[in-house]
């Protein structure tokens, strides 16, 4: 019965980090409108994360959360002044 339940928490953070990843690779593109991709990938990480910690996964939703909000935005900043740069 424990693997079961260990089971069931483990895809709600594989996918929160695959689509932190992909947000995050989309927000440092230097191409426009790139943030319309990356926006909704970071929304569904961010609810992703708190499926994780109803879940019981809190090291997963509390860094999953952090990373939605904070490393999002800073990457997204880097991102929109490499693009500032790039033109």
């Amino acid at each position: 019965m424990e693997s079961e339940s260990l089971g069931a928490a483990r895809p709600p953070a594989r996918s929160m980090w695959i689509c932190l990843v992909l947000a995050w690779v989309f927000f440092l593109l230097p191409i426009p409108l790139t943030v319309l991709v990356a926006v909704p990938l970071d929304l569904a990480a961010f609810i992703l994360a708190i499926i994780c910690l109803i879940r019981g996964g809190i090291m997963h939703g509390v860094l999953g959360l952090f990373g939605g909000v904070v490393v999002s935005l800073i990457l997204y900043l880097v991102g929109l002044g490499g693009m500032l740069v790039w033109l």
